[in-house]
Parts: structure tokens; C-alpha cells; sequence
């Protein structure tokens, strides 16, 4: 957990003394609380517990011991710490994206809603409601997201719980435990986390079968029901919820002869298992490496987190690497919502051995993240020719993420874009546009002269946000024509393009930026972790990568008008 999401849950935890005190001035404390843990430079989830008090934070004594509750014991323990005597059930409610605090209050007060079931059930059968009839509709589309949403495990979620699940399972079993499926893949988000457990021999496999149901899995496939899957000694399934997440846990217990063979299969996709299987041979059970698995199948090797596919439209040695990667185009600093100065991001970046890098910090509309007016970006400027002669190793390029506004307008005017060296434009604000005036904006952005980068696209949150629709045929079109290049956003809760719109900008002949979006010297490294497999999922080749070319090449590209 991060300061925003914190904030998130005390401004949630602010809803419900709203409803249940709307005389009170508690719930305005709670909301002063969240944006002074939000534009905290620190991140303070990281910090013992006891040191918060020294700091000067501003945050009453009382709220302070709530949010305490809430870190250490979850949302309800922190709701009977505030003394909220309203049903948990509610928080769904006041979470559901489209439906304001006066509406989730007057269900609540006046219809006796109290959970997400009961609003889907009344406007399943039609009954009135006290919100404008014109949100039924919507309410009920975004019911349905909303679930769907919950049964999703993101990627930025799931891994370190897996990370510390394989290491409690391995010393309980005493034997390796391994990801597998979707996770091993680097899918955006999941259903199931999958494991993989190897045995010698019967005895073994019963001993770990004891130990298994003694921590709550149960038996849900033994292979001798099934010849095709025989090399599956056994299923065991559970399911147990973490930080109001369902994680259903799927465990392969396999043949240890069969250990390449199940590496390779159970972290394929079906469309990928099928092409393995369409040339059956005695040698693929036999084979001790993942290489040989595809030698025996006649088929090129694929690293885990490509097989996802029959085939792929680009030779593997021409897809961008984390080496040919020279510099980040998109980062935030001190100036607007990021948690360290200017000179430590081009410090790191330079320890990172970057040929250039962009500060873009936000524009001036986006308060909410301190974003930057006229006068303050010329001062940031100022710091940077500073910066330039004191940093000559790196080319420090002053840029702008530069907001799309409503109206399809751009934050900033043409004046003071054509000042910078790079535009990176972004929709941060009213997301529940229609498909038609979203797209409007977005191509807007893409032929202003100005504009060098579409930053992450459809501006989805992983697990709490859906993308928001665009017509891609229009937006990878004007992209093409104008060279602007779409990012593949490395932030793991965005990942943003989806690397199956990757693949698609790829066929129209764009050209694409994988960026951190960095607010800390920590984030640059989401670009191995997670900028370089998205776009190799989305197989996109070096060439249309422009954070792979040299300087001058960057520079005649960003002066192409």
C-alpha cells in the first residue's frame, strides 16, 4: 500500500461519518487527513508506526489511532475504531465508481440499500430509487464492472503476495514451491494465482498431501481420472481472502521427470499449450530443459511471459531489450505530486546510465497533483540549465505531462508548449465522457504540432479502474501520420497500453515510448520489471521504441514540425 492508496480508504472512511454524523465536522478531519498522507513526500506505509507521531503531519491524535487500526487490522477493524456502527457492506456503495456520496447517502437513508447486492437487486426489478432515473442504466453497467473487477488479482497486487506465499509454502513443505500460469506470464491481471510442487515418488507425494490439507487445500484432480493429464500427479485448490481479495490458489503437484514439460505447459496459455500439442512426441515428457520442450515440439523457444500466443509476427531478437533501452521519457518530481528533487531524479538516472531522460511534471490544471503554472515551469527550467552543466553526461530534457482538458483543449497554450522540449499529453479528468468526445481529445492532442507522447492511453487503474473507450482505429491512424508515439506506461498499477493494443498500434505503424512514469528514484526500475515485458507481450520490435535511439535521432524526431 502507497500514500494515495491510503488516502483512498481514510476519504472512504470520511464517507461513512458523512452518513452516519452529517452534523459532525469529523468527516472533513478524516478528508484533511487523506490529502496530508497524499502530498506526504514519503512514502509513510513504509515507516514503524511510532515515528508518525513525531512527524509534523497535522493529523489529529484520534485519526492517527485509527489509521493505525487500519494498517495493522484492515477497513473493518478501523470502522469500529472511528465509531462507525454502519454495516461494512456499505463501503462498497461509496466505492462504486459513477455513484456520488449524496446519492449512495440518500439509497442508504431513504431506500434502505445496504450492500451493492440489495442496489442491484432494486434496479433489477425496477423499483424507484431517490437518484436521478437517468443513472439506473449506468449504476447497473458499473455493478457489473465493478464485480468483475473483484475477482481480477493485478499484477502489481498479486506478486509480492506470491513472493511471500511460495517462500511460507516451500518451508512447510520443505520443498520448492514455484508461480506458474498467468503470474509466471506477466499477465496485467489474473483469476487464480498457480503453483507448481515437484515429487519424487508416492511417498513424498503423500507426505506433502497431508501437509497440504493441513493448510486448508483440498484435493480437486487426481491424474488417474484423466490419461490425457497424466503427467499431473494431483490438483489442490483453496481459497483464502487477503486485504478483501479472494485469492483462489491453484496447486500442481507434478512427476518430478515431468518438470520441463509442466514448466512449460502450465505457464502457456491454451491457445499456446494446443501449438505444443499439435506435434505429440514420446520425447516431450522426457525432455530436462524448457529449450528441449520446443526443440522436440519443431518450435523456436519462448521465454515464459510470451506464451500467450500461436505465433508471433516479429523474430524474437528483434523485440526492444532492457539494454537497448537509453532513456525515460516521462517522471515526476518535488515540483508537482513526485517524493524526491529534481537533481536525485537526474542523479539516478544517471546511475542508471541513461544517454537522456524528460522531467514532465504535471500541468496546471491538475491541482490535485500540485500541477505546475507558467511562471513555476519557466523556474523549473531555470534548475535545469543549472542542472545541465553540472549532470553533462545526460541530456536533461524539460517537458510537460500536459492534460487533455474536457473540452479537448491542451493545459497549456501553444506559446508556452512550443518553449519545451517534449509535450506529453494525458487525460487525467472527466473519464465519463462518451467514447466520441474521449477519442476527440485524445486526437486533438495527437496533431497538435506540439505533442511528442500519448501518455497511458485509456488511463485505467489495475483492480479499480477500467480503461475508458477510445476508437483505436482513429487513434493508431492519426499516430501513425503525425509520428507521436503511444506509451507503454510502466507504472504497475496502469501498464497502460494493454499489450493487446500494443500489438494492434504495431500493425497501424506507430511509433511507441516506454516510460516510467516515475514520482520516486525507486520507480525508474518499473522499466525492467515492467515497461520492457509489456511491450515485448505486445511485440514491439526496437526500431518503434524511441527511448532506444540515440540522442540525435530523438532530438531530429522531436523537431519533425
Amino acid at each position: 500500500m502507497n500514500n494515495r492508496q491510503l488516502a483512498r480508504m481514510i476519504r472512504t472512511l470520511a464517507t461513512f461519518h458523512d452518513v452516519q454524523n452529517p452534523k459532525e465536522t469529523t468527516s472533513r478531519r478524516y478528508r484533511q487527513a487523506a490529502e496530508i498522507i497524499r502530498s506526504e513526500r514519503q512514502d509513510l506505509v513504509d515507516q514503524p508506526y511510532d515515528t508518525w507521531s513525531t512527524m509534523t503531519l497535522g493529523i489529529d491524535a484520534d485519526i492517527l489511532q485509527v489509521i493505525r487500526c487500519l494498517l495493522e487490522e484492515g477497513f473493518e477493524s478501523a470502522l469500529r475504531a472511528a465509531q462507525i456502527t454502519l454495516p461494512l457492506s456499505l463501503r462498497e456503495l461509496f466505492d462504486l465508481p459513477g455513484l456520488r456520496t449524496q446519492y449512495a447517502k440518500a439509497l442508504f437513508q431513504e431506500a434502505g440499500i445496504l450492500s451493492l447486492d440489495a442496489l442491484e437487486k432494486a434496479l433489477d426489478h425496477g423499483h424507484t430509487l431517490p437518484i436521478p432515473r437517468s443513472l439506473y442504466g449506468e449504476l447497473a453497467d458499473e455493478i457489473k464492472a465493478y464485480r468483475v473487477r473483484k475477482r481480477q488479482l493485478p499484477l502489481w497486487w498479486i506478486e509480492p503476495f506470491a513472493q511471500d506465499l511460495t517462500i511460507q509454502l516451500t518451508e512447510s513443505l520443505g520443498k520448492e514451491v514455484k508461480v506458474t500460469g498467468d503470474l509466471a506470464r506477466r499477465e496485467p491481471t489474473m483469476e487464480e494465482l498457480e503453483l507448481l510442487l515437484f515429487v519424487n515418488d508416492e511417498q513424498e507425494a503423500s507426505h506433502f498431501h497431508d501437509t497440504l490439507i493441513s493448510l486448508g487445500f483440498h484435493k480437486a484432480l487426481d491424474h488417474a481420472q484423466n490419461d490425457d493429464l497424466a503427467w499431473i500427479h494431483a490438483v489442490y485448490f483453496r481459497s483464502e481472502t487477503i486485504h478483501e481479495r479472494t485469492v483462489a490458489q491453484r496447486l500442481y503437484m507434478i512427476k518430478q521427470e515431468h518438470q520441463a514439460f509442466a514448466q512449460v505447459m502450465t505457464s502457456a496459455n491454451p491457445t499456446h499449450r494446443a501449438l505444443l500439442q499439435q506435434a505429440p512426441s514420446p520425447m516431450l515428457f522426457k525432455a530436462t530443459t524448457e529449450n528441449e520442450v520446443y526443440r522436440y515440439a519443431k518450435f523456436p523457444f519462448y521465454p515464459v511471459h510470451l506464451r500467450d500466443t500461436a505465433t508471433m509476427p516479429v523474430p524474437m531478437e528483434q523485440l526492444v531489450t532492457k539494454e537497448a533501452y537509453v532513456g525515460d521519457l516521462h517522471m515526476h518530481t518535488q515540483y508537482s505530486d513526485g517524493r524526491h528533487t529534481l537533481e536525485q531524479m537526474v542523479q539516478a538516472c544517471v546511475a542508471r546510465g541513461y544517454q537522456y531522460m524528460t522531467i514532465s511534471d504535471h500541468s496546471q490544471s491538475l491541482t490535485i497533483a500540485r500541477g505546475l503554472t507558467y511562471d513555476r515551469l519557466m523556474r523549473q527550467k531555470e534548475e535545469i540549465l543549472r542542472l545541465r552543466e553540472l549532470y553533462p553526461m545526460i541530456t536533461i530534457l524539460h517537458g510537460s505531462e500536459v492534460d487533455i482538458l474536457p473540452d479537448a483543449r491542451l493545459d497549456f497554450d501553444d506559446a508556452i508548449l512550443s518553449e519545451l522540449d517534449i509535450v506529453v499529453a494525458s487525460i487525467h479528468t472527466a473519464l465519463r465522457q462518451s467514447k466520441e468526445e474521449l477519442t476527440a481529445r485524445a486526437l486533438y492532442a495527437i496533431n497538435s504540432p506540439y505533442v511528442s507522447i500519448l501518455a497511458h492511453p485509456t488511463s485505467r487503474m489495475l483492480g479499480r479502474r477500467d480503461s475508458f473507450p477510445l476508437d483505436f482505429e482513429k487513434v493508431f491512424e492519426a499516430a501513425a501520420r503525425t509520428k507521436v508515439a503511444i506509451e507503454c506506461n510502466a507504472n504497475p498499477e496502469r501498464l497502460d497500453l494493454d499489450y493487446r493494443l500494443l500489438r494492434e498500434g504495431r500493425q497501424y505503424g506507430c511509433l511507441f515510448s516506454i516510460d516510467s512514469d516515475a514520482h520516486a528514484t525507486d520507480n525508474l526500475t518499473r522499466i525492467e520489471q515492467f515497461g520492457i515485458p509489456m511491450a515485448q507481450k505486445g511485440w514491439l520490435e526496437k526500431e518503434r521504441v524511441i527511448n532506444t535511439w540515440p540522442l540525435e535521432r530523438l532530438l531530429t524526431w522531436l523537431h519533425r514540425n
